[in-house]
């Protein structure tokens, strides 16, 4: 075969380079491609959620400093040896703890979207995943709290035809409404691809 000939990708007849259309087959070669590439699942996301995704998250941190201040006037008036330190250390103590359960909830959860489905893996140590097709969405709600709202946060709920799946989340992905915008656009064309202009029932 020379350099300025190429093999047709649906009949494997030899064909010009530059061809746009095979003259054995009479596929057009840049929609046969563009289709193609359509059919190639790519990643759009895979991840763990924010750990601090809203402002309501912050209110134990500000619960625990209150009481730290009122323990500490108290210790203070009643002059208990080292009673400062022991409520600051308290204090430090408390909100690692809170710290740490917000990580511990962020690892829990991963989230790998891509073009065609999501899948979602739950818990640390014993693992359950969830996959969903995009075809089987039925519509989307993008959620903006102001609590998340003020963080640049948000949550999509995903309402599909699948029975076991019938409300899906996520939450607090960077991107999430660009991501959204995009899955409605992935949705679209994998019921295209697959030939269904109606809701499909698990």
């Amino acid at each position: 075969m020379d350099r300025d000939e190429k093999a047709c990708p649906v009949c494997g007849e030899t064909i010009k380079a530059v061809a746009l259309k095979c003259r054995f087959c009479n596929t057009d070669l840049a929609a046969f491609t563009a289709t193609k590439e359509l059919e190639t699942e790519k990643d759009l996301f895979s991840g763990h959620p924010a750990m601090i995704y809203s402002v309501s998250q912050f209110v134990p941190f500000l619960v625990v400093i209150a009481l730290a201040i009122v323990v500490g006037y108290l210790v203070d008036a009643r002059d208990v040896k080292d009673g400062a330190l022991y409520t600051v250390l308290g204090c430090l103590v408390v909100c690692g703890i809170i710290l740490l359960r917000l990580y511990l909830k962020s690892l829990s959860t991963h989230y790998e979207i891509t073009t065609q489905r999501i899948k979602v893996e739950w818990n640390l140590l014993s693992k359950v995943q969830e996959s969903l097709e995009l075809f089987r969405i039925d519509h989307f709600e993008l959620r903006k709290p102001l609590g998340m709202r003020l963080l640049g946060q948000a949550r999509l709920h995903l309402f599909t035809s699948d029975a076991e799946l019938e409300k899906f989340q996520i939450y607090a992905v960077p991107n999430l409404e660009a991501i959204a915008e995009t899955l409605r656009e992935c949705q679209l064309r994998e019921r295209t691809r697959r030939g269904l202009t109606t809701f499909v029932k698990a």
